[in-house]
């Protein structure tokens, strides 16, 4: 296994069973790596007096299981937009190998309007990115995510919501037409000659934007539209990359006025106090227990290589 900064309990890579679910050691080995990355952000955080929250599952985790929900297998880190900017500010010289800090702007065709902190002695690659094509860090990582001011105006709100789940399927859209492209091997006849065509042309595209320097285009708008409300006063704020059109994903920025520290594994991570009004908005009944899967699907995991390795044509 890769070595961590993060000194680890006795037995804690052991498999065991929590909840009725098996928890294997090499996750174990991949919590490691992540609970060393949140480790890290803290620290980073910590000294340049940044604040920030857990979101989403790990939020429910710290919570409920005062760690890892069993079959979780990320971290998610919310803060707001002006925080979010003051970290990506200092990240470079904050961040030393192998933690890396990556957004669209350090690694082209990441195509992602959020940041995530990797080891890059590590592997995590995500089915959409399962191909030699893609250039960027995909080492195991974390996810941080900027809230942005949410409008008050119904009428707003909704014009807001629709453009910008419009921008971020332009964003994927192109990602996968360019960095992230992959061919059906299974095709044959007039098809096979299409996904020829296919191919070469996101070959050009990709060699282009490495080339030239130049990022997805619809990033830098999804962003402006992102933070339009930000340089005015709104009750609420939400993270758009999570907005759905009949899903409410937006919170009162009063929720989060208060923070207490809470178990996190052998660590311990910042929490709104009123949690309860947050997870229940979220997730319903959030103490019923109900065994589930990750978010991100099939994902290849090793904490033993670099993901340089899987992206290596083998011989």
């Amino acid at each position: 296994m890769t070595e961590l900064k993060l000194k680890l309990p006795d037995g804690f890579l052991d498999e065991e069973v929590r909840c009725g679910y098996t928890v294997t050691s090499d996750a174990k080995k991949q919590w490691a790596v992540c609970l060393d990355l949140l480790a890290e952000f803290d620290r980073v955080c910590t000294e340049h007096a940044i604040s920030y929250f857990a979101s989403g599952g790990t939020l429910l985790g710290a919570i409920r299981h005062n760690g890892y929900i069993p079959w979780d297998d990320d971290i998610d880190i919310i803060m707001s937009r002006d925080n979010y900017e003051r970290l990506v500010d200092i990240a470079e010289t904050e961040f030393m190998d192998p933690y890396f800090f990556q957004t669209e702007d350090t690694d082209i065709g990441f195509s992602r309007p959020f940041a995530r902190l990797r080891n890059s002695n590590t592997t995590a690659i995500q089915t959409i990115e399962d191909s030699n094509f893609v250039p960027y860090n995909q080492g195991i990582f974390i996810d941080i995510f900027p809230f942005d001011n949410f409008p008050d105006d119904p009428k707003e709100q909704i014009e807001y919501k629709q453009k910008m789940i419009s921008l971020r399927k332009k964003m994927s859209k192109f990602s996968k037409w360019s960095t992230r492209y992959k061919p059906n091997p299974n095709v044959k006849g007039i098809a096979k000659a299409k996904s020829t065509i296919k191919r070469l042309i996101a070959k050009i595209l990709r060699w282009y934007m490495l080339r030239f320097h130049k990022h997805n285009p619809y990033y830098k708008k999804y962003v402006k539209t992102s933070t339009q409300y930000n340089n005015i006063e709104t009750k609420e704020w939400a993270v758009p990359y999570f907005f759905k059109p009949d899903v409410n994903n937006s919170y009162e920025k009063s929720l989060f006025s208060e923070v207490e520290r809470v178990p996190f594994e052998m660590l311990t991570v910042p929490v709104p106090k009123a949690y309860e009004k947050i997870l229940t908005q979220g997730y319903g009944n959030w103490r019923e227990f109900i065994i589930g899967t990750n978010a991100h699907g099939r994902t290849i995991y090793d904490v033993d290589r670099s993901y340089k390795y899987y992206l290596t044509p083998k011989k």
